[in-house]
């Protein structure tokens, strides 16, 4: 017993399966009716997301072929929404065909054509080759309502023999019989008895499959256009077979009656016109009254139906309402509690809070007694880079003779601006006791090239420095050092015509009494022996150096260079 319990899920989802597939079927063959009947059990069943899309698709077909556009949209749309949720693309690509037919038929030819366009795309990316019958009678026929280019009608007349081909592949009746009546009204004024050919063979396909209603349209049809040719003769008899072939599945329309009284009035019998139009006119009424009796039917489904949907959702509001008092209950409990933990951890957090805001003041307050002490550190240096100016001014002023006032200005204000650079880097650096040792002699090196450099005479020079920062009291004198090295190198080093070379480096030395190398060189003209000037240059260089406590060696065999170790 409990094994056929459990497999009778499966018989179920069998069973659903095959009314999928027989609703595919029906619809292929025509019978909207029995399908649609199929397709309402369907829906009051339990059906998985995937299979309630298909369904929704097919509920808009079978609207649409009853002329109920409005409810064929509204599956359509929905049918569509669903399918896109669940990367159906069988599903949407036939829902979009499904709506472009719908669009086409109240003349909305351009959103037509977008959702033609949408299943295009999902046709060929995902080779649904089942469906390419479908979208190219559909693409065939909206080009021929919509264009009277006759490229367009070609295209037209191309895309609905392809659809002849794979309807024809793949045994769909529906689709091969349209196929055929868009070759027959493609052909129609080029070829009439091509046309009428064509036409044939689509009420042979609605013979066989026993669609006697749509057989009996055609042959009427036909009667139409033999008519219209003035071959009455033929006319009647289409006019005949059309009927006779309706007669079988329903009673004559009152638009058949219309048709015959045309056919006697054109060949002058007018009273059997006249005996056919009263005939019309008793269909008419009667088709009045079977539409006022479905809409009446209908109202009393709808109303039935109301009352049903009311007392349901009266029985569904009451247990609504049990359910609401015991979630009620239980949620206050649940809420108590989680109101009850949330004091605590935010009680917790704000004592945690509360001590780091204590740990960060008292971190800033000790910044800001380090940054005091540091900007009283930094004015009195201030001061002291004052007195060395005054200093180097003293200096420039004892060894002027015999240079310009704009040379002696020029190289004092290299020599004040290099310790300007410094003072720079100082405020703008985290740090106010040391200075970023490769940026500062970068800027030094760039005022020198603006100073000396020119077109005519370029000078290349190179920085590079191992020493990241360096103390505010070594680098003001290795700064001036570097700038008298620079000038001596721009005035004295190079021949006319030369191309100029400086490399300034600096290293940290891991061995000996030193810590520091500071190595200056130039592709110049160098000199011969020991070194043995005592010019101004010199003087400060020396004097810098003894401030750097270090050493300074020259040498000048290739070129100038200069090496301190400090």
């Amino acid at each position: 017993m409990l094994a056929w319990l459990c497999c009778f899920p499966l018989v179920t989802q069998a069973q659903t399966v095959a009314k999928m597939q027989m609703v595919d079927s029906l619809i292929l063959h025509f019978k909207w009716r029995t399908a649609d009947t199929i397709l309402d059990e369907l829906l009051e069943n339990d059906l998985s997301d995937a299979e309630e899309a298909k369904v929704l698709m097919y509920k808009a077909r079978v609207h649409e072929k009853a002329d109920r556009l409005d409810k064929a949209t509204a599956f359509g749309l929905k049918a569509l929404e669903k399918a896109s949720e669940l990367n159906l693309p069988d599903v949407v690509a036939g829902t979009h065909i499904t709506l472009s037919l719908i669009q086409e038929n109240i003349g909305e030819y351009q959103r037509s054509s977008e959702h033609l366009d949408e299943a295009e795309q999902l046709l060929f990316d995902n080779r649904l080759e089942r469906q390419y019958a479908h979208y190219y009678v559909r693409r065939s026929s909206l080009m021929r309502v919509s264009s009277k280019n006759p490229d367009s009608l070609a295209i037209a007349m191309e895309l609905a023999e392809l659809a002849n081909q794979y309807a024809t592949k793949y045994k769909q009746p529906w689709h091969l019989a349209d196929s055929y009546l868009l070759l027959s009204a493609l052909t129609y004024k080029s070829n009439i008895n091509t046309s009428m050919a064509h036409r044939h063979a689509a009420i042979r396909i609605f013979m066989h499959e026993e669609d006697y209603i749509s057989a009996g349209y055609m042959y009427t049809g036909m009667a139409n256009v033999y008519c219209f040719l003035d071959s009455m003769e033929l006319a009647f008899a289409y006019y005949d077979s059309g009927a006779t072939v309706h007669l079988l599945e329903k009673d004559l329309p009152y638009g058949f009656y219309a048709l015959k009284a045309d056919l006697f009035r054109r060949v002058g019998e007018y009273d059997s016109a006249f005996a056919n139009l009263k005939k019309e006119q008793i269909a008419y009424q009667s088709h009045l009254e079977e539409q006022k009796r479905v809409e009446v039917a209908e109202l009393n489904a709808v109303s039935e139906a109301e009352k049903k949907q009311a007392a349901l959702e009266s029985q569904l509001e009451l247990n609504e309402r049990q359910k609401r008092l015991l979630v009620q209950a239980t949620a206050f409990s649940i809420i108590a509690f989680i109101v009850l933990v949330i004091v605590f951890v935010l009680y917790r957090k704000l004592k945690a809070r509360n001590q780091q805001i204590d740990q960060q003041a008292k971190e800033l307050e000790t910044a800001l007694q380090k940054q005091q002490v540091l900007l009283a550190e930094v004015q009195h240096r201030v001061k002291n880079n004052l007195q060395v100016i005054i200093g180097l001014l003293d200096l420039q002023l004892d060894a002027a003779e015999g240079k310009s006032i704009e040379e002696v200005t020029r190289e004092s204000q290299r020599r004040i601006e290099s310790m300007a650079f410094l003072h720079d880097k100082i405020y703008l650096s985290d740090e106010l006791d040391k200075v970023n040792l490769q940026s500062y002699l970068d800027d030094i090196a760039k005022l020198m090239e603006s100073s000396y450099s020119t077109i005519d005479f370029p000078v290349k020079i190179e920085v590079s420095s191992d020493i990241s920062s360096l103390s505010i009291d070594k680098a003001i004198p290795l700064g001036l050092i570097t700038v008298e090295l620079l000038i001596n190198s721009f005035k004295h080093a190079f021949r006319e015509g030369q191309e100029a070379h400086i490399q300034i480096l600096t290293k940290v030395l891991s061995e000996g009494s030193y810590s520091s190398k500071f190595i200056y060189s130039d592709n110049g003209k160098g000199f011969e022996g020991e070194l043995k000037g005592n010019g101004l240059g010199m003087e400060i260089i020396r004097g810098l150096v003894g401030q750097l406590h270090g050493i300074v060696s020259f040498e000048g065999s290739n070129g100038y260079e200069a090496t301190i170790l400090f």
